[in-house]
């Protein structure tokens, strides 16, 4: 019988769209050869739909965590790290407003290490997204995209995204700024800067090829889509071209993937919080959750609202949602070893050692421990469950580029203003039930950004994003490449293939 814990990775293979394995038969460094060799000749069209992640900034933090010990673009190499440098350069606020002259400075990274500026460069450009870069991704030598530049004798660079890290085109980030920032804004500045690269070098027939992964691998899909005359191709990685704005699907995948590493997870997770929904409604049920969950603060019954309880289970459903997408992402050995969906699975289907087996508390408890195995793997110490919408969302409102989520507060915008992917538990009977609908993220819209930021405007804004794109349907670029990892069946690549199904 199959061990339900098993790491899967020893028997799984990488899993490629499907139309690039009818296409391509091949490595993908012979694909990234011949795509180099062809040019700009039509080599594959794709059209395709995407898996979103959970949380983009609680990944950073790995990343960045990382850097900080490690790595530094200052110009030196060390412990086997690539020696890279930064510079800056001058953008436009307002790329499509001849009459607006104002500019700002847009960091960027070099790594030249492997380039030999030879007749018909190779370039490769490294697109930054919705937080700081790091030099981690023109640093570390073992990164596949760098051992290509070695193959390939490239120029690297990484960009960072306009409104994030240092890259500040404005004091700040009100709502009237933040109009700014947006998907045709930022891929402007990618083609300023690629032309901007051209012009100082004096490159004749450069072969530029663009990277990225999750958000920033939609950038790099879209900036092909757009901008084709520019490279010569894109490797986007599980990248959300389908911008669905109740990406309830997410969830769907979540509990395929808890079915398929044990059933015992899958009942326990169900009861769990179908036991919780019907806790919540009463003075005793609050009362045993604010002691098993240690809210802060506490639900009171002079105060108790939806949008309190919505906020809730959003904050309990989060580990999973991170647990379940990160396991084995290659970021590290938390997500090895500790943070895994088979060692959720593990936490879930244990009893309770404080609360007799079989009662709401036992499972409560139960759903507890996971957020307390998260807290403990993400903070080394227990964290008290922040019960309190108001605190939740204060961070969020922060305008100034020093807050602690200005990140944050920037991913929310490009959210509430275009792409969408709002997680909610809105599709019927499921394992998490309807606990995180689509209201909560409307509200947060508009407490984040204000009034004309509702339902409406959000609705209108994706629509025509989804349509200037193109979306499952209309999606159109030459030379482009998607890979997806299934490290576990039900994830990363399942999630790509729930969202080609609800279109």
């Amino acid at each position: 019988m199959r061990n339900p814990y098993q790491n899967p990775r020893a028997s799984k293979a990488l899993s490629y769209p499907r139309f690039f394995v009818q296409s391509l038969a091949m490595p993908r460094t012979v694909w990234i050869f011949l795509l180099l060799s062809v040019g700009s000749q039509a080599f594959l069209n794709a059209k395709i739909s995407p898996w979103q992640k959970v949380n983009r900034a609680t990944a950073g933090k790995v990343v960045t965590s990382k850097a900080a010990s490690k790595w530094a673009c200052n110009g030196k190499a060390s412990d086997g790290y690539l020696a890279c440098t930064e510079d800056w350069i001058v953008q436009k606020i307002d790329n499509f407003n001849s009459n607006d002259t104002r500019t700002w400075k847009m960091r960027y990274q070099i790594m030249d290490k492997y380039f030999k500026n030879q007749s018909s460069p190779v370039i490769f450009l490294m697109i930054g997204g919705e937080d700081k870069i790091s030099p981690y991704w023109v640093q570390d030598p073992q990164i596949q995209y760098l051992q290509w530049a070695k193959n390939f004798s490239a120029m690297v660079y990484q960009t960072e995204h306009r409104f994030f890290g240092e890259s500040h085109p404005l004091p700040d980030m009100t709502t009237a700024n933040l109009k700014y920032l947006n998907t045709t804004q930022a891929l402007e500045d990618l083609a300023f800067f690629i032309k901007s690269m051209n012009a100082k070098n004096k490159w004749v027939n450069p072969r530029w090829v663009t990277f990225g992964g999750s958000y920033p691998g939609s950038m790099a899909a879209w900036f092909r889509s757009k901008y084709s005359n520019l490279t010569v191709g894109s490797v986007a990685s599980s990248a959300p071209l389908n911008l669905k704005l109740d990406f309830n699907e997410y969830t769907l995948v979540m509990q395929n993937t808890i079915r398929n590493v044990s059933q015992p997870c899958y009942d326990a997770v169900d009861r769990g919080f179908d036991l919780m929904s019907k806790m919540i409604l009463t003075t005793n049920g609050r009362a045993s959750i604010n002691k098993i969950f240690d809210n802060k603060p506490a639900f009171a019954d002079s105060s108790v609202t939806k949008l309190q309880i919505y906020n809730f289970f959003a904050n309990v459903f989060a580990p999973f949602q991170d647990i379940i997408q990160y396991t084995y992402d290659g970021l590290g050995a938390l997500r090895e070893n500790d943070l895994t969906v088979f060692n959720m699975c593990k936490t879930v289907e244990q009893p309770s050692k404080t609360y007799q087996k079989g009662t709401p508390e036992d499972y409560a408890d139960r759903i507890a421990q996971v957020v307390e195995m998260y807290n403990q793997g993400q903070y080394k110490k227990h964290v008290q469950m922040d019960n309190d919408y108001a605190h939740t969302i204060s961070s969020y409102q922060n305008v100034s580029f020093d807050g602690s989520n200005a990140a944050g507060r920037g991913w929310m915008w490009l959210c509430c203003n275009e792409i969408g992917f709002l997680q909610t538990t809105e599709l019927g009977k499921n394992i998490f039930h309807d606990l995180v609908p689509m209201n909560y993220y409307m509200q947060q819209c508009t407490d984040m950004f204000g009034p004309t930021v509702g339902p409406t405007f959000v609705r209108d804004h994706n629509y025509e994003t989804q349509k200037y794109y193109g979306g499952v349907d209309y999606f159109d670029a030459t030379n482009l490449f998607l890979p997806t990892v299934a490290w576990i069946r039900g994830t990363l690549w399942d999630i790509t293939r729930a969202m080609l199904r609800s279109t």
